[in-house]
Formats: C-alpha cells, structure tokens, sequence
C-alpha cells in the first residue's frame, strides 16, 4: 500500500482532503497528518509516506522549505503542492523540487486523485517492473552454474544490429527487458582477458550509439539490478550529451546579459550565448559531459524565471531532460538546443510583440496628457483609462519617455502657460486654471521651478 502523508495548518483542509482521496482505488493509506514542514519531516522519517501533499504558507517550516528538505533527504517521495497562492514564484519553486503538480485551492478533487495516480504510477514503476524481470531472468539463467564472470546491466536506446553483435560478444547467459524506449541487456562477462577488446568495441560504439554500461554488480538482488540499470542508463545519457573536442572551461551564462536578449527579442544572440556556454569534451569523458547537462538545466531554470511564459514552456522540457535520466528521452545535446533556441524564439517573439504594444500604449498616453492637459490625470487615473496597474503604467511610460507621468503632464502645462502669458493678457490666476490648477500659489511655485522665473516676470521679460 501507498502511504500518504497531509501537510497543512488549516485541520480542516486536512480533514477535506483527506476525504477526497479515493483511498480504496489508488491502493492507498494514511501516513499522518502535520501543520507545518517541521513536524511533517519527523512524521517522514517515523511512517516513510510514498507520497506528501503539502500547503505552501505554514508556520515555523514552510512547504517551500519542507519541498527542499524533502528533494536533499527523501528523494524517492513523490510531492504534491496544494495551495491558495497563485504565485509564479510557488510554482516555479515546486516544479525545480520535482513535485508532481501545484494544485490551486479550492481542491478539485479529479485533479487530487489523478495526480495521485500519476504519483503512484512513477513510484511502483520505480520499485518494481523491468528491475525484477531482470534480476529474476538472470538468477533462471544462472540457475546451477558458477558465475564464470562478473554481472554487468547495459543500456541502449532501442536495438540494431551491431549492438546486439556488441551484446552476444560479450555476454554469456544474457536476458534482456524493455522500459519506454529503452532496452536493458544484463549477463556475464564471456571472457576475463578481453577488457582491452572489449573497451574498444564499447568505446567505438559510444561514438555513434546512445549506449552505457553498469560497474560489475557487487550482488544478484532488485536492488543491485535496479542500481545497475540507473548507472547504465546514466552513463549512456551522458555520452550523447557530450561533443568532440578538446577539454574547456565552461563559460557561465550572464542572467542579466541574457534577460536584455530576451526584453529586445533577439533571439539569435540569445541562442548563441546559451551555446557559447556549453563544453566541448570527449563523449567518453563523463565527468565534463555531466557538466553539460547541468548546464542546459540552469538555462531552462533561467527561462523559467524569465517570465510565466517561459515557466509555461521550460516546464515540459526541464521535465524531459529530467526523464532522459531514465528514459534516455533525449539523444544528443542538439536535440536539448532545439528545444531551448524555441523556447527562447517563442519568449522573444512575445517580446517583440510585448514592445510594440508598450510603445503604442505609451504614445497614447503623452497624446492624452497633452490633450486633456487641463484635467486631473494622474497614473491612477490613467489606469482606470488603460486597464493596467498604475504601477506597471508609470514604469512603462518612464522608460519610453526618460521621465514620469506627473512631470511630463508638469511640462505641458508649464508650455502651454507659456503661450497663454506671451499670447494673451490674461491673468495669472485665470492662467492657472486654464492649464489645470486650482491654486495659483502651486502653479506659480512649479512654474518657476521650470522656467527659473515668476508668471509674472516672464511676461515682463518676454513680452
């Protein structure tokens, strides 16, 4: 059975969600229930829960604080966010934590109970499947016999026919499964003396086959052959995340540098500076190829954080190069460039728009100011004309126009007073309340401020 743990401060959204589990079905049972990250880590380590479905705001240890503790200490369980807080920043912080899915509040419970069954279906395909038809194929296969050599577990992405040569080259008594895409193949070692053979053909295989080998297994059990299996897989992903070429250093990717790209839609110097960053090493040179993957991992971070457009679309991705751990998802460092160069032409592109559309709606505002000039037209009161937030409109309009919507307003009045004083015989007071203030007093303060001189003394001065 599956067990649940429930983290919340609220106990009656504990209660709630523990009566929308379809507990029966899932093959599912209660872990406890905590109302804080705190006590929900004693609770982990005392009932070991499959699976944690937790709320974001709590005292004392948060859920963003329990996601991290959980991903460093308990890595096999499988978390669910369930929160109030429709925050880009919630969400982005679950999804680089590996949770399953950030659930907003009021619960559907539909969504619950099939997350759960998401859930469930990554844990028992962990735990059980293509690791025990090996291992079990391999004690038949054995069955009887001395081990003539040691136990190996290679992957490939799919068969052909040199692989499989490759195989019954070198394995005696082999079984083999499959898993998605991936073919697993585990035996003994023929021949103790061919290591230097072996090493070859294997290594002239990495340079056109997604292909990896375990360590000797130290014994015959799942476990062992689970473990196996992973480092195989691992060792093959990595070999075709590497390109030829001599050994550098990794250039580190500037966010800031990165992010001005993306705000003026460039997107080829966006791409060439995330391939600028990568690597250049041996295919067979684990240690620097990994590099490269860390690598496309903090781009894809770094989209993520861009905008909720790029967190929309570096999601699935990020996703992928996580499963090609296992799933070998991915076949070369090309096809990870791809995915990123489109995410990045699909950010720009919006920025582009994004632009064009700030520019227009800045136009329209100095056309208003200079237009309505005379009436009280604040950023709230622009808001209310455009839709936005005051905030967002006096930034935008700030930085089309070099100076704020209250001074540019201030100038126009200040210009058109100016007319009125050289152009008429009007009063100053009348004056003032022809461009729009009330008080004369202000209008006479603020009208020296930009001029270096009274109304009245221009006039004289001018006239």
């Amino acid at each position: 059975m599956l067990k649940i743990l429930i983290v919340d401060d609220n106990p009656l959204i504990r209660g709630g969600l523990g009566n929308m589990i379809e507990w029966e079905k899932l093959g599912a049972e209660p872990a406890g229930t905590a109302e804080n990250g705190e006590e929900a880590l004693l609770l982990c380590e005392k009932n070991q829960p499959d699976i944690v479905i937790t709320d974001i705001r709590m005292p004392r240890k948060d859920g963003m604080e329990l996601l991290s503790a959980l991903q460093e200490r308990y890595p096999g369980i499988q978390t669910i966010v369930v929160s109030a807080y429709d925050s880009f920043a919630y969400a982005k912080h679950a999804m680089t934590a590996g949770s399953i899915n950030y659930i907003l509040k009021p619960v559907d419970p539909v969504e619950l109970n099939e997350t759960i069954s998401k859930a469930a279906k990554l844990i028992r395909g962990r735990e059980g499947g293509t690791s025990l038809l090996l291992t079990d194929g391999l004690r038949e296969a054995l069955s009887g016999k001395k081990a003539a050599g040691q136990v190996y577990v290679l992957a490939s992405a799919g068969a052909d026919e040199e692989t499989d040569g490759f195989c019954a080259d070198i394995f005696g008594n082999c079984v083999q499964a499959e898993e998605g895409n991936v073919r697993y193949l585990a035996g003994i070692r023929k021949k103790e003396g061919d290591g230097l053979e072996f090493e070859k053909k294997y290594h002239r295989l990495l340079l056109r086959r997604c292909l990896g080998i375990s360590e000797p297994l130290a014994e015959l059990s799942e476990g062992a052959v689970a473990a196996g299996m992973e480092e195989a897989v691992h060792r093959a992903y990595l070999q075709e995340f590497a390109w030829q070429g001599e050994t550098e250093t990794a250039k580190p990717l500037s966010q800031e540098q990165f992010f001005l790209q993306l705000d003026s839609g460039n997107s080829r110097s966006a791409c060439a500076m995330v391939e600028d960053g990568l690597i250049s090493c041996g295919r067979e040179d684990i240690f620097t190829c990994e590099k490269n993957r860390d690598y496309a991992e903090q781009c894809l971070k770094m989209l993520s954080q861009y905008s909720s457009a790029g967190f929309d679309a570096a999601g699935p991705v990020m996703q992928k190069l996580i499963d090609s751990g296992k799933q070998l998802s991915y076949g070369s460092m090309d096809e990870i460039l791809r995915d990123i160069c489109g995410i990045i032409e699909k950010l720009c592109i919006l920025s582009a728009e994004q632009l064009h559309t700030q520019r227009h709606i800045a136009l329209r505002m100095k056309k208003i100011l200079e237009e309505h000039y005379q009436e009280d037209l604040s950023a709230e009161r622009m808001a209310e004309l455009f839709d936005y937030s005051a905030a967002y409109l006096g930034k935008l309009f700030r930085r089309e126009n070099g100076i704020s919507i209250g001074q540019y307003l201030i100038s126009v009045r200040m210009e058109k007073a100016e007319g009125l004083l050289l152009g008429t015989d009007m009063k100053i007071v009348d004056i003032a309340h022809q461009v729009g203030y009330a008080d004369e007093l202000h209008f006479q303060k603020l009208f020296k401020k930009k001029t270096g001189k009274t109304p009245g003394a221009f006039r004289k001065e001018r006239g």
